[in-house]
């Protein structure tokens, strides 16, 4: 097993977020093939200098979920309106107000949880 060398961070580094998510709610639909997880997410744009038509995008943060859907102000957006990657939902900027909610469905697998993370 090898170590890694933690790196420090200082308080001069630290940047305010760009959005700040003022509450989570959760829903999980447990079955013995797979879990569905909704989420609803109340996120407001945080105390940043960015000019309001060139706001940054939002990155959250998700590993071995499937996308099933995002919903915008309660309005399902089509797949070419965000980016996914394997660690990362990117949501751009340009879709984005001052305040917002934010509802995800996925899907985790249980049994290929080779991790051994919890949901």
């Amino acid at each position: 097993m090898t170590h890694a060398t933690s790196q420090a961070i200082y308080r001069k580094n630290y940047t305010p977020p760009s959005y700040l998510i003022d509450s989570v709610a959760l829903f999980f639909d447990l079955r013995e093939e797979a879990t569905i997880v909704r989420s609803r997410l109340a996120v407001r744009r945080g105390a940043t200098n960015e000019p309001e038509n060139n706001r940054p995008p939002l990155m959250l943060d998700g590993q071995r979920l499937e996308l099933i859907s995002v919903a915008l102000n309660e309005k399902t957006l089509s797949p070419d309106a965000y980016v996914v990657t394997q660690d990362n939902l990117e949501l751009p900027g340009a879709l984005l107000s001052d305040a917002f909610s934010l509802d995800i469905v996925t899907r985790i697998k249980p049994h290929e949880n080779l991790a051994l993370e919890a949901l």
